[in-house]
């Protein structure tokens, strides 16, 4: 049975940028299977010192979108 290299990142993702592509990238790059953990909004608001524009439901809607997103 093959092995499955699995990988997590997580963040906030409120408003996608370049540079969440390239890390997401790099990421799947260096596994088979890639998990993002998305940060409450709770979380968020401590991370950014401000309210996320958008709420952890969307922005987890927004990064599963992507494909590099297993």
């Amino acid at each position: 049975m093959k092995s499955c290299k699995k990988g997590i990142i997580a963040g906030c993702f409120d408003i996608i940028h370049p540079g969440h592509i390239h890390t997401l990238n790099a990421a799947k790059a260096l596994g088979d299977v890639l998990v993002v953990a998305i940060a409450t909004d709770k979380t968020a608001q401590k991370m950014k010192k401000r309210s996320p524009l958008h709420n952890q439901e969307l922005r987890c809607e927004l990064v599963s979108c992507l494909s590099m997103v297993d």
